[in-house]
């Protein structure tokens, strides 16, 4: 039988970034959004910087746009709700959440080499609002 909470390879269950996204809705709780806050899963492309090909993350499966709450992005393991909301909450607030979490040094999670885009400004994208539409300052719909 499938383990789905098993971080691992896909053939054994859960892959490890869906074990993290606990920690980057936990951090958005905490940052005053709530289950009901509403994000798009749709296509996003992302820079990584001059001379890095745009990173284009994926939902598991293609049916997955659209908007969805978070309480609904973690019942179906939305990948691009995910990277959304972390891009509200910040890399380094998800971090120390997590870190406080676990019980172990931020140090020690590792850190990506790819660039985090920000939001050009605190309140853009579709967080608390409800908006549907997401403009950040290196991220463009696709």
């Amino acid at each position: 039988q499938l383990n789905r909470a098993h971080p691992g390879p896909p053939q054994y269950g859960r892959q490890p970034g869906s074990s993290f996204k606990p920690y980057i809705y936990a951090a958005a709780f905490e940052s005053g959004y709530d289950p009901n806050s509403v994000f798009s899963g749709g296509p996003i492309t992302l820079s990584q910087g001059p001379g890095l090909p745009p990173w284009k993350p994926k939902n598991y499966t293609s049916g997955q746009g659209g908007n969805y709450t978070i309480r609904a992005a973690i019942a179906y393991s939305v990948n691009l709700v995910a990277v959304r909301v972390l891009q509200e909450v910040g890399v380094e607030k998800a971090r120390r959440y997590a870190s406080r979490i676990i019980d172990i040094p931020k140090e020690r999670l590792a850190r990506s080499s790819r660039p985090q885009a920000m939001p050009s400004s605190p309140r853009e994208g579709c967080g608390r609002s409800g908006a549907s539409s997401t403009r950040f300052a290196t991220l463009t719909a696709s």
